[in-house]
Order: C-alpha cells, then sequence, then structure tokens
C-alpha cells in the first residue's frame, strides 16, 4: 500500500512539472548594432509566438509607459523547442517613426528624452486567440486552459503566457 502511495506521489509530481511551460533567451551582441536572440521552451511543436524588442520611454507630460520598437512578429513557430531570430538596435528609426506618426495624429506629446533607459525588453507572448494549429490548440486548450507556469496570466475567459527579459542596449539619439 505504501509503495502504491509512493508511485502516485511521484507521478503526479512529475505530471505536474512537466505541464509547466516555460521559455528561455539568451541573447548575444553580435556587434555593436545587431542582437542575436535564441529562445528555448517546451511550448509544443508549431506553437505560434509573438515576440517584440523594445526600448521603453515616455512622453513629456505623460506617466503612461510607451515602447520604441526594435523587433516585432507574430509569426515565429516553435521548431524542436526553440526560436532564433535577430534585429537591429536602431533608436534613430524608432523616433523618425514616431514623429512621422505624430504628424498625423493631433495632440501627441513630444518624446521624455531623459525617461528612457539603457535597456531593451524583449517579451515572448502566447494567446490561444491567434492559434491555428489545431494540434497545439488541442494540448493548450482552445481557451488556454491546459497552460501553466511562471508567466501564465488570465484574461477575460482565456490564459495566456508572457516572458519578458531586460537586456543592457545603451541609448543611442
Amino acid at each position: 500500500m505504501k509503495k502504491t502511495a509512493f508511485i502516485i506521489v511521484i507521478l503526479t509530481l512529475f505530471t505536474n512539472c512537466k505541464s509547466e511551460l516555460i521559455i528561455q533567451v539568451k541573447t548575444q551582441e553580435t556587434n555593436e548594432k545587431k542582437v542575436k536572440a535564441k529562445i528555448t521552451t517546451n511550448f509544443p511543436e508549431n506553437t505560434i509566438l509573438s515576440i517584440t524588442a523594445e526600448r521603453i520611454y515616455q512622453r513629456k507630460n505623460d506617466s503612461n509607459l510607451y515602447g520604441g520598437t526594435h523587433y516585432y512578429s507574430r509569426e515565429l513557430a516553435v521548431k524542436n523547442g526553440e526560436i532564433e531570430f535577430s534585429f537591429n538596435v536602431d533608436d534613430k528609426k524608432w523616433i523618425k517613426n514616431y514623429n512621422e506618426y505624430k504628424k498625423f495624429e493631433k495632440g501627441l506629446n513630444e518624446i521624455d528624452f531623459k525617461s528612457i533607459k539603457d535597456s531593451i525588453e524583449i517579451t515572448i507572448f502566447y494567446t490561444p486567440e491567434f492559434e491555428r494549429d489545431k494540434n497545439v490548440a488541442k494540448i493548450l486548450g482552445k481557451r488556454g486552459e491546459n497552460i501553466n507556469g511562471k508567466g501564465t496570466f488570465k484574461f477575460d475567459d482565456y490564459k495566456g503566457f508572457r516572458k519578458t527579459i531586460k537586456i543592457f542596449s545603451k541609448f543611442k539619439r
């Protein structure tokens, strides 16, 4: 009887640990302006993850945080437990894009350059709302009900997953 209970406890622990999703991110600066990133995960094969790399900033007279985008993709799929991508760190480009956008959107404040830190946030995001692979939806649940692990969040009637890391990158105006 004790042996059976012990086996059940071990199997329960193994099953619970296995169901927790993880995302690990390693980055490497290949040169002054280019970052290469490798994601390792136990998300199911072909899971589509959204990825952004942004420099966080504020606008003058505005306490909200915004992201100057260096990289964005909603189309990267997990292959053999990995995703690799790279992006250029080009602060002049996102500042120029914001200033162009500001011309068409009246009332937007100037960027508060003093608020900009020397870091870039890389965020990996999963939501079942955009899942196209039926096998992934079967494993994670149509509303993400089978998603567990550090990074899980609940929004309305579905669950998703988010992982954010910061990397050092000197801001250059």
